[in-house]
């Protein structure tokens, strides 16, 4: 499976995903059409796997952040943010993403889902827990306020930089980060009265 998902890479590097047909990948791939659909039932199931790669990858990346935050939670989302955005095109390009982003679950059938929201939560309440135990954060909704707010945030500025080609990932990121700290630090000023 890994050689098909390597060469749907390189297809997407070289023609970008809406270039890569199913027959193409197959000769790339050096297996029949029938594989890749057994695999992956579609071209969407192929482009949702490498989004689980994607995932898989960014997470090494994304380790030592989430391991070992810094103890100010604004920061640790800050970073969270950055290395969201300055990976995003790492594995797939933007018209992979735009499929992602639409693939209708059901149509996949059964196998390995990416629930991106499910993902981003996770990791972010992981890291969280971890600025807690340094002290940094306040306990209660305020936790939850700052894990749905770092979300929001950074997936209006993805989906803008997925949709928008003009948009770059650096400049996404950094609005994102201004964005994100004006309204954190309201929550956390809040939370301290």
């Amino acid at each position: 499976m890994d050689e098909i998902l390597d060469a749907a890479q390189e297809l997407i590097v070289e023609n970008g995903s809406d270039g890569m047909a199913v027959e193409a990948l197959a000769d790339a791939a050096e297996v029949s059409i029938v594989t890749i659909y057994n695999y992956f039932g579609s071209k969407d199931g192929v482009i949702h796997r490498l989004g689980i790669r994607h995932h898989e990858r960014a997470l090494i990346l994304r380790e030592p952040l989430l391991n070992d935050p810094p103890a100010d939670p604004v920061m640790a989302l800050e970073g969270y943010m950055d290395l969201t955005f300055s990976h995003a095109f790492d594995v797939l390009d933007r018209a992979a993403w735009r499929h992602i982003l639409a693939i209708d679950f059901n149509a996949l059938g059964t196998g390995p889902r990416l629930d991106i929201d499910e993902v981003v939560h996770g990791q972010v309440d992981s890291m969280l827990d971890r600025v807690a135990a340094k002290g940094g954060l306040p306990g209660g909704a305020v936790r939850r306020d700052l894990t749905d707010l770092a979300h929001a945030v950074m997936d209006y500025h993805f989906y803008r930089l997925v949709r928008d080609d003009r948009v770059e990932p650096g400049a996404a990121a950094r609005l994102a980060r201004r964005q994100f700290r004006i309204a954190a630090r309201a929550v956390l000023d809040r939370a301290c009265k």
